[in-house]
């Protein structure tokens, strides 16, 4: 059975970084020596109920007196916010293609107009509804409704 290593670390660019390893490579070894990087037998209790994909690791700060990991939540908020704006993007942009087919039905381009000015007041509105997050749980269930069901709207 093959002993995989779990480091959490960071690197020259001052990055967090997760890597699974059987040997450390040259940058891992660096952080290791200078006391940059926690080293675990197995992923970390924080990551595998917080965080299992790794959708934050940029907002990880690492305690490594503690040998511990703590969450920036101003970061892991851009995070969330980023990916909202991403998911509205593209919904734009298929609306804007459902405009085109619909140019001549006026009740239907009222519909898109709308539903894309929703979309357009989200990251205002996600922003201003993450003041009450306070860890990645409750970061993870803000993705507003209208991001899965714009295409009913319309």
């Amino acid at each position: 059975m093959i002993n995989y290593k779990h480091a959490y670390w960071i690197n020259r660019n001052s990055e967090p970084c997760y890597t699974v390893f059987i040997t450390p490579h040259e940058q891992l070894i660096e952080a290791i020596n200078n006391n940059n990087a926690i080293i675990l037998d197995e992923i970390h209790d924080f990551v595998k109920k917080s965080d299992p994909n790794l959708n934050f690791l940029s907002a990880y700060v690492f305690d490594f007196e503690n040998k511990n990991i703590l969450i920036n939540m101003e970061v892991a908020k851009q995070i969330v916010l980023g990916y909202i704006r991403n998911r509205r993007n593209e919904a734009l942009k298929e609306l804007d293609a459902e405009q085109f087919r619909f140019m001549v039905n006026q009740d239907k381009l009222l519909k898109i107009d709308n539903v894309k000015q929703q979309l357009r007041d989200l990251p205002i509105q996600v922003s201003n509804s993450m003041s009450s997050c306070f860890n990645l749980v409750d970061l993870n269930h803000i993705l507003p409704p209208i991001l899965l069901s714009y295409k009913e709207m319309i």
